[in-house]
């Protein structure tokens, strides 16, 4: 089934006319949400109410009745007591709930006029007090529903968004006449404001403006903003995505479509590496297109549209996972580095692609984009009830974020399922996506998803953050479950440590590369080919489904190299790494690192007569030595945990185990087990080759192994088991 645009579009904008009927039998989608195995995109109006209802039902002991407002949850700044974000998301669910007829928790509708009251007067409205800490201070509304206080410039829009809904469902809500004509006075005065007309814009973040624009056509029925502010935002949005805009430094994406937070500094800048949340941030903005258009708007330029297409296939490709979540590398580092609250801010993002249509790149992302969103409404479900709580926890995976604002995190969420409800997207088909990709030729970063496992490939960080080279940073098996490394340095990452005689580590594959010490990744077998002459701003990017990836890479110091390729499928990573050394009296210790994730993780080794020997975690003895020879796979993780199956092997490597050591992009490791190679003074080279197979820990698998001889003159012996 496919909808028409015209239907999506207005669904999308306005909200006011619903989809054709639903997908399947809503009898067969009844969620029991505490067991979040049973149900799976795609999501009906009643799966998203029931995920709103299971917050509000939360949050419902943090309304003061006494002061007509949300009490804050917990953040960063204690005199926040009343968050404005927090209650505006919390009114865009009432509003939705009433206009709807939904009855549940959600619906709260004598709060809803209380929070409209709140938000349309003062101190709520026209902020006079202290500056919180921000360069560009909002203009129309105040960090908290009563201290008057200025914050960011994007509370405006948000703000006006929540009112917008509680416009829209100004009959079901019950306001008065005055009250609903406030409404509009207090968004068009907003809008009108020189902080919000173009040519004004902060960064490229043009979805602040949009967003408004849009909320004002809505309720003051006067599109010109939308007619002119608007589109003279996309396009110049869409002309800077190859180009700077005046006096900016760099264009708004990167050759591979990555996205540039600061293009006011250079693109080879730390913070321009790339910034997953804020680009799906930014997409938001095309989600008001087709409104735009049917309001009188004139069309992006052909060239415009194509280009915003490609940064689309970008976005899913090299942003998500198929488990809902980021596959996260931010220039930010730990100021966005897996924030909760940001993740809940991109999926905005990801539901604008799913419901503008006019920039899909096939007609297939619109039900994988729904799919990913759905899916991460179930990561959420099982987090929480891994902690046993209805509200999932704030930290992901024990990272500390510099933003952890657990009001944003918890309401944006909730809201998002508001917003799909209003969008239609319960009305709308889903299905997961195949194995998705992307490359960034520039940067050199490679992102993998498929349903059994994610990862990528950063090769050069520029010192945004601690991890990178040329190996997998990290390793999510299915459904996010972490497995391996989070984002942690040898030894808690995966790959080849060279050290010398006296213990000091050489080099490393699993370390960000520097200037001239090696050749960043290439990609030698892809869709598109062989990437040997790569194009920049390519109409169709290195970007989308995949079937085989293959990339290699190289680090090299002093008389030392390590190649190190990859071969990526649907459902396993074949490495192989080569340590080439051109001197004649080469003594270097060579150590492949393979890590686990949580403190209670364990390490097997499965034996070719069937013996199983624990070598970490619970239970794990004195053990006697074991050597690569002696291995038929290893085990390593709890469930689902992932193994590793040798191909190419030096029977005498010898299997140990480094305890774990916490990193800040690490902060759970489980032990690494560690295989040494036994080497020869005056080693030429030597091969390891490894599949490993995330999610799959205990699935017994069957593969020829070569044996790496230990030394020139001993003959190499292939055991086909």
């Amino acid at each position: 089934m496919h909808w028409s645009r015209t239907a999506i579009a207005v669904a999308v904008a306005v909200g006011a006319v619903a989809l054709p009927a639903g997908v399947g039998d809503a009898a067969r989608r009844s969620v029991a949400f505490q067991n979040p195995k049973a149900t799976a995109p795609p999501f009906s109006d009643d799966d998203y109410w029931a995920f709103a209802d299971r917050l509000a039902d939360a949050l419902d002991a943090r309304w003061d009745a006494d002061k007509g407002a949300y009490r804050s949850i917990g953040g960063t700044d204690p005199t926040v007591r009343y968050n404005i974000r927090y209650n505006a998301q919390l009114l865009l669910v009432h509003s939705v709930a009433a206009l709807k007829q939904h009855e549940g928790a959600s619906r709260r509708d004598a709060r809803g006029r209380t929070l409209v009251e709140r938000l349309t007067h003062s101190p709520a409205w026209g902020p006079t007090g202290k500056n919180t800490n921000v360069s560009r201070p909002a203009v129309c509304w105040a960090t908290d529903v009563f201290s008057g206080d200025k914050g960011h410039m994007s509370l405006d829009s948000k703000v006006a968004e929540a009112l917008t809904y509680a416009w829209r469902a100004r009959k079901q809500l019950g306001l008065t006449t005055a009250s609903a004509a406030l409404i509009a006075r207090r968004i068009d005065q907003c809008a009108h404001k020189r902080l919000w007309r173009f040519p004004s814009l902060t960064g490229n973040q043009i979805n602040w403006f949009s967003e408004l624009y849009a909320s004002d056509a809505i309720v003051t029925g006067n599109a010109s903003l939308l007619r002119r502010d608007y589109r003279a935002q996309l396009v110049r949005f869409a002309n800077a995505i190859e180009h700077p805009m005046r006096k900016r430094r760099s264009p708004n994406l990167g050759p591979g479509y990555e996205f540039h937070y600061h293009p006011e500094l250079p693109g080879s800048a730390a913070i321009n590496l790339d910034s997953p949340e804020y680009a799906n941030i930014v997409a938001q903005a095309l989600q008001y297109y087709d409104y735009a258009r049917r309001r009188g708007m004139r069309p992006l330029p052909g060239h415009s549209i194509r280009l915003i297409r490609a940064w689309v296939s970008r976005i899913l490709g090299g942003y998500w996972t198929h488990a809902g979540y980021l596959n996260w590398d931010t220039g930010l580092g730990k100021a966005r580095w897996n924030s909760a609250q940001y993740w809940a801010f991109a999926q905005e993002g990801l539901q604008a692609l799913t419901v503008s249509p006019r920039f899909w790149p096939r007609r297939e992302y619109g039900r994988w984009t729904k799919a990913i969103f759905d899916r991460g409404l179930l990561l959420y479900l099982r987090l929480a009830n891994q902690a046993g709580t209805p509200i999932a926890p704030s930290k992901m995976w024990g990272i500390t974020s510099d933003m952890e604002e657990y009001d944003c995190y918890t309401t944006r969420i909730m809201a998002n399922a508001a917003r799909a409800i209003a969008f239609g997207m319960g009305s709308m088909p889903a299905t997961d996506p195949p194995p998705l990709y992307s490359f960034d030729y520039d940067t050199g970063r490679l992102a993998v998803s498929t349903p059994t496992y994610s990862t990528a490939l950063v090769p050069h960080n520029r010192g945004a953050f601690p991890y990178g080279g040329l190996d997998p940073v990290r390793l999510f098996g299915p459904g996010q479950q972490p497995v391996g490394s989070l984002g942690g340095v040898p030894p808690e990452a995966m790959g080849v440590v060279v050290r010398g005689s006296g213990g000091r580590e050489l080099l490393a594959t699993s370390r960000s590369l520097h200037r001239g010490v090696g050749r960043p990744l290439s990609l030698i077998a892809s869709p598109r080919g062989k990437v040997t002459r790569p194009r920049a701003y390519p109409v169709e990017p290195y970007a989308g489904p995949f079937k085989r990836l293959e990339a290699v890479g190289s680090v090299r110091h002093g008389r030392v190299t390590i190649t190190a390729h990859h071969t990526f499928t649907a459902s396993s990573i074949l490495s192989r790494w080569r340590v080439a050394c051109a001197g004649a009296r080469c003594n270097d210790r060579i150590i492949l690192h393979f890590p686990t994730y949580g403190p209670e993780a364990a390490i097997d080794a499965v034996l070719r007569d069937g013996e199983r020997v624990r070598l970490a975690g619970p239970g794990a003895g004195p053990a006697r030595p074991v050597t690569a020879g002696e291995v038929a796979r290893l085990v390593l993780g709890t469930q689902p945990g992932y193994s590793v199956e040798f191909s190419v092997i030096q029977a005498a490597a010898e299997l140990k185990v480094v305890d774990a050591k916490k990193q800040q992009t690490n902060p759970t490791p489980g032990p690494t087990l560690a295989i040494e190679l036994s080497l020869p003074l005056g080693f030429k080279s030597r091969t390891i080759e490894a599949r490993v197979l995330p999610g799959v820990g205990d699935q017994q698998r069957r593969l020829p192994v070569y044996r790496e001889p230990l030394s020139r003159n001993e003959p190499a012996r292939r055991l086909v088991r």
